[in-house]
């Protein structure tokens, strides 16, 4: 039996989804991120007026920025591999899924009904 094979015996878990779904629900999961960060660096760049910016608080605004096209390329990444993937379920999905710590987003990534999600709202594990 091969280690593909020993995972997927092994899964106690939810139901496994197909892969393409999985990549789908992670592009959301990082465009949220991403629309969050968006609202971050909005209200940064607003209150900067109103500072003596340095170059050390410039940079790290420029590494904010950095951060959210990273998010959005990643999701893009997500969605195209959503779009190729194939109507089944990988057997080191339950494994990967099992390393989330953070318990609302293991949920919504293993299917569950999205409960809204508050920006204001920190996760807790």
């Amino acid at each position: 039996m091969g280690a593909s094979e020993a995972l997927a015996k092994s899964s106690t878990g939810p139901a496994r989804m197909p892969d393409a779904e999985l990549c789908a629900r992670l592009a959301s999961e990082l465009e949220s991120l991403r629309a969050i960060g968006l609202r971050i660096e909005l209200s940064l760049c607003s209150a900067a007026d109103a500072w003596d910016v340095t170059d050390g608080r410039l940079h790290d605004l420029q590494q904010l920025d950095y951060l959210l096209q990273h998010l959005g390329a990643l999701r893009d990444f997500l969605s195209a591999l959503s779009d190729a993937a194939g109507g089944e379920a990988s057997a080191a999905q339950a494994h990967a899924l099992g390393r989330i710590r953070l318990a609302d987003l293991k949920a919504r990534l293993e299917g569950a009904v999205d409960q809204p999600r508050s920006a204001h709202s920190p996760e807790f594990f």
